[in-house]
């Protein structure tokens, strides 16, 4: 990020988003959220503005680049809505590091914002290797109902891809049905 290049960029950014006279422009966010400048955008993912980060973060999921990844990880601790923002462009992006990050997400957050955020991004990646974590927080009867019946859309999801091996196809019925005949 030391690269003047970057920080020029980011300068020509700011002076679009904010007016040292008037404060933040109403067209910031919109600027941002069309910038495909993954250096600009990472690069907003540390400005002070939690606004600005979870704007920047929805930004780098749209670019589908996975090098993307680690840094949109590194929101994971910020306030609930960027983490929010940050998972949900991690599911836009998809692919292994991706599904892999989701899958420890889901399997180890309580947080149930952040959980519900994952859950939803496993099923829109439609990935077999969710299915397992998707099912144990589908029966975990300590979890929210929205959280469990979130899990059996994303199961419902991955199925109806049409995708899934013999076995992936026969987990997803037996976990599925029970659930919603429990």
């Amino acid at each position: 990020m030391n690269h003047p290049s970057v920080f020029g960029r980011l300068a020509a950014m700011a002076s679009r988003i904010w007016d040292p006279d008037s404060g933040p422009s109403d067209n910031g966010g919109e600027f941002i959220a069309t910038c495909s400048d993954t250096a600009v955008l990472i690069g907003l993912l540390s400005d002070a503005s939690p606004r600005i980060r979870m704007i920047a973060a929805e930004a780098l999921g749209r670019t589908h680049d996975p090098g993307v990844i680690e840094p949109l990880l590194a929101l994971l601790t910020d306030d609930s809505r960027v983490a929010a923002a940050a998972l949900d462009a991690i599911g836009m992006i998809g692919g292994d590091r991706a599904i892999s990050a989701l899958i420890g997400v889901v399997n180890e957050s309580r947080d149930l914002t952040i959980s519900e955020h994952a859950i939803v991004a496993l099923g829109k990646i439609g990935d077999e290797r969710a299915l397992d974590p998707l099912i144990v927080r589908l029966h975990d009867r300590s979890d929210s109902f929205y959280a469990r019946k979130l899990a059996a859309r994303a199961l419902y999801s991955i199925y109806s891809r049409g995708s899934l091996s013999e076995r992936g196809v026969e987990k997803v019925m037996n976990h599925w049905h029970a659930w919603y005949l429990f």
